[in-house]
């Protein structure tokens, strides 16, 4: 597909000379020799580059410039302005808006394809880094869902087979308690016969004896609390998991503590045993936000304070959470890592601290990420109970 032109020039020559160029270069180009239609143009169709006239009747091009670097579709379109003069101040003027290159009238053919495709090709270059860091971040995303996916196996697997031998545990002692029961049928309450009666239940004592009953009866009690442990605690698993991947992208009110701790719930393979989480949590409001955001940024930043700390050493992650009286939260994750942790799972960490700040600027937050060596990191997070429009 050709890269596509537009010229922008009250100048009918001008448009015509620099069309054939264009031509000659191999790209399309479309044409407005007025300025004010020019956003009915570029509304219809889409443009790779616009080339702009700085003095026009009907408006100047600076503040045309300005109009379109506001535009939703066209303020990441590079802009060469064409001008007469070289005044050094309105160049100046028209990079700081945005403009991407300039051209003097008369246009000198090798000049004008050479700074045309000086332009065209960084913007081939920021489209294709745009494109790699997008694939990097989806790497980190599945990186970090493989991450949670055999975390969470592991959490469910851990009490699902807790049940699974409570509940062949509770078959054999029902069955020790059914060989009882059992004995106790026999005995036929119409026809009594003293002297049977007592040989059945000398027997039926002696079977109790021998199954050490009472303890049966323990155990089996015993079974059924353990077992009921164990589908809470899949129950709440579950409902932890299903809070965190909610995907809804809407602004929605919250209890920020909720989120901390599901995201610890879902990552506790990671840590247990190993690792002391200590809970500092103030009295915070409900807050606005986007909640299956802070659940990725959550499961980055306790991430990385999880791997930071060396497996063959205990550690201690603090969250400790507070507000102020300017309507604001504030929260801090500090670890006894060793150093910020900066490749984990084949994804650098350094890309999944980025997905961290862009997560923050959404917020309209602020983070702080302070690191000592043999001394843990500290990742302070502040962000606004409301999110103003």
């Amino acid at each position: 597909m050709k890269t596509r032109i537009l010229i922008v020039d009250d100048e009918k020559h001008v448009i015509r000379q620099v069309g054939d160029m264009l031509q000659r270069f191999g790209y399309e180009y479309g044409f407005i020799p007025k300025a004010n239609f020019i956003f009915q143009r570029i509304e219809n169709e889409i443009f790779d580059v616009i080339l702009l006239d700085i003095y026009m009747p009907e408006t100047d091009g600076i503040s045309l410039l300005q109009s379109i670097k506001q535009h939703p579709r066209y303020q990441h379109v590079p802009v060469i302005m064409m001008t007469n003069e070289t005044d050094d101040k309105v160049l100046a003027q028209c990079f700081e808006i945005g403009a991407s290159d300039y051209i003097t009238k008369p246009i000198k053919e090798e000049v004008f394809k050479a700074r045309l495709k000086s332009v065209i090709d960084n913007q081939l270059y920021i489209r294709e880094i745009k494109n790699k860091t997008s694939q990097l971040i989806q790497a980190e995303k599945m990186a970090s869902l493989g991450q949670l996916t055999a975390g969470i196996a592991h959490e469910i697997n851990n009490p699902i087979n807790f049940i699974y031998a409570g509940v062949n545990a509770l078959k054999l002692n029902l069955s020790y308690f059914k060989e009882v029961f059992d004995e106790y049928e026999k005995i036929n309450d119409n026809s009594i016969d003293i002297g049977k009666l007592r040989a059945q239940l000398s027997k039926i004592s002696a079977l109790k004896d021998e199954l050490e009953f009472e303890r049966l009866m323990y155990d089996i009690q015993r079974l059924i609390t353990s077992i009921e442990k164990g589908a809470e605690r899949t129950a709440e698993i579950i409902k932890g998991l299903r809070s965190f991947s909610k995907v809804d992208d809407n602004m929605q009110i919250i209890d920020i503590h909720e989120n901390i701790d599901t995201t610890l719930l879902l990552l506790q393979s990671q840590y247990q045993e190993r690792i002391q989480i200590v809970k500092n949590y103030g009295n915070l409001p409900q807050i606005e936000c986007y909640p299956s955001k802070l659940n990725q940024l959550f499961m980055t930043v306790f991430s990385n304070a999880i791997q930071a700390i060396d497996k063959s050493k205990q550690g201690t992650i603090w969250v400790r959470t507070s507000k102020d009286g300017d309507g604001h939260i504030f929260i801090s994750i500090k670890d006894t890592g060793t150093n910020i942790n900066t490749n984990y799972d084949g994804i650098g960490a350094g890309l999944g601290l980025t997905i961290v700040e862009e997560i923050i600027e959404r917020h309209k937050g602020k983070i702080l990420v302070e690191s000592e060596i043999g001394k843990g990191n500290e990742f302070k997070i502040e962000l606004p109970i409301k999110q103003t429009s």
